[in-house]
């Protein structure tokens, strides 16, 4: 079976990540099913894709005990766990 990670992102409080994120997960699990694969990790960010990586990560700590999808961080921290090969399960 194929592992793969998770990646949402919403670019505003505005865009409610409690919705919006869970219906990423979805439709993300809907086609990772397909594919005969499993979603191992979540990563999920709240803030402006127009952000530098060394400035993001800041904005979704607010909503990770709202928002009903596990994050074991954002774009970073997914970027870094796969360079070293490792994502985390969180």
């Amino acid at each position: 079976m194929k592992s793969f990670a998770f990646y949402g992102r919403v670019s505003s409080d505005a865009q409610d990540p409690s919705l919006s994120i869970p219906r990423q997960l979805s439709a993300c699990e809907r086609a990772v099913a397909a594919s005969g694969g499993e979603i191992v990790c979540y990563y999920w960010d709240v803030e402006s894709g127009r952000k530098a990586l060394e400035d993001r990560g800041r904005g979704s700590s607010a909503w990770r005990e709202r928002v009903a999808v596990p994050c074991a961080g954002g774009l970073p921290e997914l970027l870094a766990a796969a360079y070293h090969g490792e994502p985390s399960t969180r």
